[in-house]
């Protein structure tokens, strides 16, 4: 299914593909919607690269808005508009932000984030992480605290970084700057 996002959606049921019987979709299953709801939305992509995400039905009686962190574009979703962006394997799938609204725009996150935090994504054979800063140190630690990679980075932006980690759940700490941020590292 090039240019699907079959990783965004949960697998839908055999159906037939009348109006009366679209999919169930993952986001069926929200909390009650109401004014400042905001639902993490994650997003593997496939070999496609293009990609787009649009509101087939809105029955909650909110505005929806999707917030691309990556992009770092913020779009009204409804059924006459599609958004539509582009995903490369680097990047994190910690991508998406549905919010719902009585109608006003939310703050994009990296509005209101004056200091952006860093990301970590792991494949079997690299790691991609994005830095914030002239200098970053990424350790990568065991749950019983051995340091098992340390690297030091000159630039801010994305990199690449090939491991040899068996498949497990890792600490990535990352000191860039003055600040520090440790985060859960899934290793596949």
């Amino acid at each position: 299914m090039a240019g699907h996002a079959p990783k965004l959606w949960s697998s839908p049921p055999k159906h037939n593909p009348g109006k009366a019987n679209l999919p169930r979709l993952a986001l069926n299953n929200l909390p009650e919607a109401r004014d400042g709801l905001s639902v993490p939305l994650g997003f593997l992509k496939n070999k496609g690269n293009h990609f787009h995400i649009k509101t087939l039905q809105n029955t909650t009686g909110k505005t929806l808005f999707l917030e691309d962190i990556i992009g770092q574009q913020l779009q009204l979703l409804c059924p006459q508009k599609k958004y539509h962006f582009t995903a490369e394997e680097t990047d994190p799938p910690q991508r998406f932000i549905l919010h719902f609204t009585t109608g006003t725009p939310p703050i994009p996150s990296w509005e209101k984030d004056q200091t952006p935090t860093p990301h970590i994504y792991a494949t079997r054979e690299a790691l991609y992480f994005n830095t914030f800063g002239d200098s970053c140190m990424l350790g990568v630690f065991n749950l019983q605290g051995m340091r098992i990679i340390q690297t030091q980075q000159q630039h801010n932006g994305k990199h690449r970084l090939t491991h040899n980690l068996p498949p497990g759940i890792y600490v990535a700490s990352f000191s860039c700057n003055t600040t520090k941020h440790a985060v859960k590292l899934f290793v596949p």
